[in-house]
């Protein structure tokens, strides 16, 4: 009967036992894991830092619409990265930065970026402004202003970027700033005489004077509505920029080859980049580089649309100076130029002199 008992026992427990191994779920077989396939232009490394975001605000001149090389750079920055840098763009009227702000608002790391060009630059150290002063590359085109930037960047614009405790990300030429006016066309010296024109650095002002007008420093947000009210006649500004901040509207008459080009950049807090694994470093710079090539050739094709837009939608006068107007408009920035000098030395004088060699030898061989 013991022995019964004991038999029924045990095959009791090997009837619970093969139940219980039917029941059980099986382990599952790790899935292989995926190559990363590179993407069609960046790619970020492995991060040395996995997970962390890095969040910065950059501080932009103008509109989207104005200068929409910025907001390229940023989203392509997030997605270069993998969504690891954020950037938060704040244009003009979204943050408080006026001409002289932007530098020490970048060095101090109130924005992580922001914009640059010696056209505001200048107005923190004058040597800067060397390749922008009236009429010192006349007649040049984007190709020469850009091969300008590139010859002077590591002489000019470097040295302040790094003593501003930022790097600069890319340089792109602005375009030839037309002299518009809403008075009448400009065919010589009596048509300037006592017009109120807007400007935002000295350079710009001594330029005006020199020419017989009146310098009225405002900032570019509040320029159409001044122009409405008859508080300045008139501004430099280049035609793709006066076609879309529609300033067209208001101010039709425009005479290039009396002025100055200019560049913009995009300053980067050196902190903030020093802050980065070096992988995330990399892929700044490597983003950097392509939004120039993209900017310059944006560029140089609005400032050709811009002018035809203008003419054909708005009516506007876009004439070139004569010879003889723009000649002695040359003659008349001899102070300008012997002040610069005055200012910043052989190193201006220097500058000066190379520049101007640099535009004759490209007319020779291009």
């Amino acid at each position: 009967m013991k022995r019964a008992l004991i038999s029924g026992m045990l095959v009791l427990v090997l009837v619970v036992l093969v139940v219980a191994a039917a029941c059980a779920t099986p382990a599952p077989t790790p899935a292989p894991t995926a190559t990363p396939v590179p993407g069609a232009t960046l790619a970020p490394t492995t991060p040395s830092t996995p997970g962390k975001t890095y969040k910065w605000r950059a501080a932009m001149f103008g509109t989207e619409a104005e200068s929409p090389y910025y907001a390229w750079f940023a989203k392509r920055l997030e997605e270069a990265s993998g969504e690891r840098i954020k950037v938060d763009v704040l244009w003009g009227g979204q943050h408080p930065l006026g001409v002289a702000d932007y530098e020490t608002a970048v060095r101090d790391r109130v924005f992580e970026m922001g914009y640059l060009s010696p056209a505001y630059m200048q107005t923190q150290d004058l040597i800067t402004a060397a390749a922008s002063l009236p009429l010192i590359t006349p007649g040049a085109s984007f190709a020469e202003r850009n091969a300008l930037y590139e010859k002077l960047r590591p002489v000019l614009y470097d040295p302040f970027t790094d003593k501003w405790n930022m790097i600069s990300l890319f340089w792109a030429e602005y375009g030839e700033m037309a002299l518009a006016t809403k008075t009448g066309p400009i065919t010589g010296f009596k048509d300037l005489k006592g017009l109120k024109l807007r400007v935002y650095n000295a350079v710009m002002g001594q330029m005006d004077t020199l020419m017989g007008a009146i310098p009225v420093t405002l900032p570019y947000e509040e320029v159409y509505p001044a122009l409405q009210r008859g508080i300045i006649d008139g501004l430099h500004m280049t035609p793709p920029y006066m076609y879309i901040s529609k300033l067209y509207e208001v101010d039709r008459y425009h005479v290039l080859g009396l002025g100055f080009f200019e560049a913009v950049s995009l300053g980067l807090n050196k902190d903030a980049f020093n802050e980065l694994p070096p992988d995330l470093q990399q892929v700044v710079l490597d983003v950097g580089k392509e939004i120039e090539k993209e900017a310059r050739d944006w560029m140089e094709q609005q400032d050709a649309v811009g002018a035809v837009k203008g003419v054909r939608e708005y009516g506007v006068t876009l004439t070139a100076a004569s010879r003889s107007f723009a000649a002695e408009a040359y003659q008349r920035m001899q102070p300008l130029y012997a002040d610069f000098i005055a200012k910043t030395g052989d190193r201006g004088a220097n500058n000066l002199k190379a520049i101007e060699q640099f535009h004759k030898d490209w007319l020779a061989t291009h």
